[in-house]
């Protein structure tokens, strides 16, 4: 495949993102986009030279469309399933945008269906192309810590966040998603028992908890604590508060990666610019994103499957869904293997 045709499905904040990353590099042609929204898709599809589709036409783009070959999925977390489907049917590569679905059974279905067309799939786990978690990796296969005993993640987002979300979606299928692929990622094995509280405090307006713990059994033996969390009206300045520690029996190792290098204070606000995960250089966006992108976009043109599949997002949702269960119910839940 010497040019990858593109279309994208959800032209927000993330859908945007990618489609000037994708436009920017070469090789890829970005044919189409498809937004509900007029004021955001068709200023952006007039900048990229691309075809805009108004509203839930994305089938019908595909339909018009056969020279497009991949299709990113950017809808927001709880509608990514019908867009993914579509794509699916029509034939096409897809790159989803965490969580791959809401549900198990939904997630299943999708999974089910990219086995039977044969297509490459991947999930955007961005964290697997962060330099810092790479090393982390890199480090414990390497047996510098010797081997993993515990773990623990704390992902907390700022109150902007979940403003800009506009409360649809729980913080274990929001961010969770993320610590618990590299959780996976790192140990090599998959979840087991899931046990899991969280917080009756609402966060302003929306119905979402304000807070989530969860503890994660692996099926080495492996244990690991999962934080979520989202931050307050009361400190609006706080940056996103991250972190990533693997305890073993030979070493430590801890990913700081709320930490960009840079710090700029100013009254009443600190804040630090992005050095990692979409930086722009010279123009152009670089980082982390980029990374991701670049990476499918070389496993279409060389006709080989990605390594991270649909199927690591449909493992990402069973645990999600299981610490909703654990919380609500207060039981632990057993996973298949």
């Amino acid at each position: 495949m010497k040019q990858v045709g593109l279309a994208v499905i959800g032209t927000g904040f993330m859908g945007s993102l990618y489609t000037r990353i994708a436009s920017q590099m070469a090789g890829v042609k970005v044919i189409a986009l498809c937004d509900l929204l007029a004021e955001r898709v068709e200023p952006l599809a007039k900048e990229v030279q691309a075809v805009a589709y108004v509203g839930e036409r994305y089938r019908q783009m595909l339909e018009e469309h056969p020279e497009i070959d991949a299709v990113f999925v950017c809808t927001p977390e709880d509608s990514h399933v019908d867009p993914a489907l579509a794509a699916l049917e029509a034939g096409k590569h897809i790159l989803v945008e965490k969580p791959l679905a809401m549900s198990v059974r939904d997630a299943e279905n999708v999974v089910e269906i990219a086995r039977q067309k044969g297509v490459i799939t991947m999930m955007c786990y961005t964290l697997r192309f962060d330099p810092r978690y790479y090393a982390m990796k890199q480090a414990i296969a390497d047996g510098e810590i010797g081997e993993i005993i515990h773990i623990y993640a704390r992902r907390n987002s700022p109150l902007a966040i979940l403003q800009r979300l506009r409360g649809r979606v729980q913080g274990p299928f929001w961010v969770g998603v993320h610590d618990i692929d590299v959780m996976r990622w790192v140990t090599g094995k998959d979840v087991v028992r899931v046990f899991a509280i969280k917080s009756e405090k609402r966060i302003e307006d929306w119905d979402v908890n304000a807070a989530f713990l969860a503890l994660l059994t692996f099926e080495n033996g492996v244990i690991a604590g999962l934080e979520n969390a989202w931050g307050t009206s009361a400190v609006p300045a706080r940056p996103q508060r991250t972190s990533f520690e693997v305890a073993g029996t030979a070493g430590l190792i801890e990913v700081r990666s709320y930490e960009q290098g840079v710090m700029i204070y100013r009254e009443g606000k600190a804040s630090s610019p992005d050095t990692v995960y979409m930086p722009v250089l010279y123009g152009g966006v670089t980082g982390v994103y980029r990374d991701q992108i670049a990476y499918f976009i070389r496993c279409l043109k060389e006709g080989r499957p990605s390594d991270i599949p649909l199927e690591e997002g449909l493992k990402g949702v069973m645990v999600a869904e299981a610490i909703m269960i654990s919380a609500d119910q207060r039981k632990d839940i057993v996973l298949p293997v």
